[in-house]
This record gives structure tokens, sequence and C-alpha cells, in this order.
């Protein structure tokens, strides 16, 4: 157990500052219902673990990140995180609209 950042060394610091922030209230998409793009904004509609939600992203790197070749996290314009664990789990619509919108 870690009770101050402080007490840790650097590197190690900045990678458990990284997990947090992906892990720190961060929904899990289920299923995208649509995804379009206009004038580098992403709109999309999702169905996620907290309900249905609308994301407004800008798409770039610090929006959109790959964290590997099948997991990402997205972040829209106001801060919400969202997560795809697993791009090949989800259903092969949602998995084309992902990777041809958000790659």
């Amino acid at each position: 157990m870690v009770h101050d950042l402080a007490e840790v060394a650097p590197a190690e610091r900045i990678l458990i500052e990284e997990e947090l922030k992906i892990l720190y209230i961060t929904s899990v998409i289920r299923k995208l219902i649509s995804v379009h793009c206009e004038a580098g904004v992403v709109y999309c509609k999702a169905e996620t673990d907290r309900g249905f939600r609308e994301l407004v992203i800008q798409n770039s790197d610090e929006s959109v990140r790959w964290l590997s070749d099948r997991r990402v996290l997205l972040i829209d314009v106001d801060g919400n995180r969202f997560e795809v664990p697993d791009a090949g789990a989800l259903d092969r619509a949602s998995a084309r609209m992902l990777t041809e919108n958000l790659r």
C-alpha cells in the first residue's frame, strides 16, 4: 500500500499515475451504435456499462489512445473517460466503426 506517491521513485510514480488515470471513473463501451466524423470531431453514440452515452471526441492522440492493438481509451471533450478493453470482443459492426473512425 502506498500512502504518498512522493515516497515512490519518479519512474514508478509516472507509471502509477498513468494507471490511475486510465482506471479512474472509466466507463466501458459495450457497443457502438453510431460513429461519424465532422471537421476533426468524432460523434459517437454508445452503450456502456453505465448506460447510453453520446460522446464528442476531438480526434487526436490525447483523446484517442490505443493502449494496445485491441484496447483503446477515449476521452471526450468534457474529460469523461471511456474504454474498450478488447475491440475484438465487440460485435462486428462496433469493431468496424471503432477501427475505421478512431484508428
